[in-house]
């Protein structure tokens, strides 16, 4: 929710910090100091944990480290949050081991657990990690705490990754758009103010004179509405993602602006974010660039994926660079050697030859079969025989192929049927390797406007015009079902390999096995005494788990219960001294 996000933007030392801090205290929220000292060794019991959460409003100035470190060590709920994000953003586990019964508390990220084996670490410790990883984890307990719906958050970059602040950033939109929680950031990222829409702008504040303390808000008054609309279909390309691919886990690259630009619109109208993937989009200003930055995708080792018109199967010199990926290998086998051996073959070949029979027919006879003229309007870019009016004879010949056929002879009407199989096969082949050919021809032939492919680049911007507005205005359903090949690829190329469930089994499953330990040690005979137990307590973990029974026979038992309600994903459980504690029983997901 833009309305939700305040930006406080400027040069150093023009007043930003003060006026966050003053707007906080206006609007008594949780602020979070750019300044975070790293506390001094000491024991971290219970009186001062409590007294960090209870008091926070006393200490979230001068201690937010300590608040976000007492808030994971006492909520359950929060810690294992918090813990599955990260674990989830790094690829290894965090966790955190509580010393029964002591004011220990230790905090691993899985880097290096060989070291935690034998050490006591008093408080808590990060050893091994970067200040970055520290800084994210502090934000996204506060952030995620519930203390308040009002966060003002000084230079939240601060030691992070340009890729961490991005995912914190999103972190922050879900949480206003979900939890409706306001943040204020004051901050010189391009990651953090990169505004895409005129409405994200008008929630910026800019500084450039430290005398004057409120700083300046944008004016859009003194703009026609015309030239609101250019602004905001323009800010697209005035983002940092450019200079930020290497940053992203993977980019996605379009030929212009006006792709991106409709792209992004509909894949957020249809509730994709790529960004909370880690994915950004490029232009490249036309698809000559798309074979550098393959290579220097492949380089960097980084994901890339391409979405072109159907102009690249006829002149493109990306695809060669393929041939050695084994997906493609393996699809082109006992077919033909490299992919434009088969494009040429089986689609350029009889392209062309049912191209110059088109261009024999005399108009006459062309409009007399032509009637509704879906094919006669283009016949004049047709026959200048350029890869532009291939690539459009090979868009028409797909979407009118029965036409196509009373048009030219009965001989080369098996050529029809080739071309059409074959354009349909190296799309499919193309887009297995991560380059999507828009099948129906370019952009413009998704809008409502537009059956065919036009060619005057006026005519395009104004096309991209109506349909930029026909986007914002038309239902959800009506933009999906206009874009679903996009959309489908776009699903297909950001699938969330993160196992959730099996995170939070694994690690419900190191409490359960404490709490066996607990039942077979202490035997306490009813669910009261085992709530009541101290070593029980010392898990943090009340406010997670719900027993509902506890069952002694001789000397076994089953305990029964399910997490409590506003965690997920939720589970029931069964520990039972009569099987493994790792069996698929003791953990059920509803």
């Amino acid at each position: 929710m833009i309305q939700n996000i305040h930006y406080l933007v400027g040069p150093n030392g023009t007043g930003k910090t003060r006026a966050l801090n003053r707007i906080c205290d206006l609007n008594d929220g949780f602020y979070i100091p750019k300044q975070r000292p790293t506390p001094s060794v000491g024991q971290f019991d219970e009186g001062s944990t409590r007294a960090y959460i209870d008091q926070f409003k006393q200490h979230n100035k001068t201690s937010p480290e300590q608040i976000a470190m007492a808030l994971l060590r006492e909520n359950a709920i929060l810690r294992y949050t918090v813990f599955s994000i990260l674990s989830r953003k790094l690829g290894r586990n965090f966790s955190v081991e509580i010393v029964e019964r002591s004011q220990h508390f230790k905090i691993t990220s899985g880097l290096n657990n060989e070291y935690f084996k034998d050490v006591i670490i008093p408080r808590y410790d990060l050893v091994g990690e970067s200040s970055g990883l520290r800084e994210l984890l502090i934000l996204l307990t506060l952030i995620h705490s519930g203390l308040s719906t009002k966060y003002f958050i000084d230079e939240p970059e601060l030691s992070l990754h340009p890729e961490a602040q991005r995912f914190l950033k999103n972190e922050m939109i879900r949480l206003a758009t979900e939890k409706n929680c306001q943040f204020w950031i004051a901050t010189h990222s391009p990651i953090f103010f990169s505004p895409e829409s005129i409405d994200e702008l008008k929630q910026a504040t800019f500084f450039s004179d430290p005398q004057k303390t409120d700083g300046a808000k944008p004016d859009f008054d003194s703009l026609s509405e015309g030239e609101k609309i250019h602004l905001e279909k323009s800010l697209l390309r005035l983002d940092s993602e450019k200079w930020l691919l290497v940053h992203s886990k993977a980019v996605i690259f379009c030929e212009g602006f006006r792709d991106k630009v409709i792209f992004k619109t509909v894949l957020d109208k249809a509730s994709i974010d790529l960004s909370r993937h880690d994915f950004c989009i490029v232009e490249t200003g036309g698809k000559g660039d798309f074979s550098t930055l393959f290579l220097l995708c492949k380089a960097i080792d980084k994901p890339s994926y391409f979405i072109g018109d159907l102009d690249c199967l006829i002149d493109c010199k990306l695809l060669d660079k393929f041939d050695t990926s084994e997906i493609m290998i393996n699809e082109l086998k006992g077919i033909a050697p490299t992919i434009l051996d088969y494009i040429s073959r089986n689609i350029r070949e009889p392209l062309g030859r049912i191209q110059e029979e088109l261009i024999k027919i005399n108009d006459t006879d062309f409009q007399a079969i032509d009637v509704e003229s879906k094919i006669f309007p283009h016949l004049t870019r047709i026959k200048k025989k350029s890869d532009n009016s291939k690539s459009l004879s090979l868009e028409l010949i797909n979407k009118h192929p029965e036409l196509i056929k009373k048009l030219i002879t009965t001989t080369l009407h098996p050529l029809i049927d080739l071309l059409s199989a074959s354009t349909n096969k190296a799309i499919e082949m193309l887009k297995k390797v991560g380059f999507f050919i828009i099948q129906s021809g370019s952009l413009e032939t998704f809008y409502a406007a537009s059956p065919a492919s036009p060619d005057d680049d006026k005519e395009k911007m104004k096309l991209f015009d109506i349909e930029f507005e026909n986007i914002k205005k038309e239902s959800v359903a009506l933009t999906e079902n206009r874009y679903e090949s996009i959309i489908q690829f776009s699903k297909f190329i950001i699938k969330d390999t993160f196992d959730n469930k099996k995170f939070i089994r694994d690690e419900i499953i190191k409490v359960l096995s404490k709490i066996q330990t607990i039942l077979l040690e202490e035997r306490p005979s009813d669910l009261l005494q085992l709530k009541d137990n101290p070593k029980y307590i010392s898990l943090k973990v009340t406010d997670l788990l719900d027993f509902s029974s506890i069952i002694w026979t001789g000397e076994h038992f089953n305990l029964n219960g399910k997490t409590t309600p506003n965690f997920e994903p939720a589970f029931d459980f069964n520990l039972s001294s009569n099987k493994g504690i790792i069996s698929e029983e003791t953990i059920k997901f509803r």
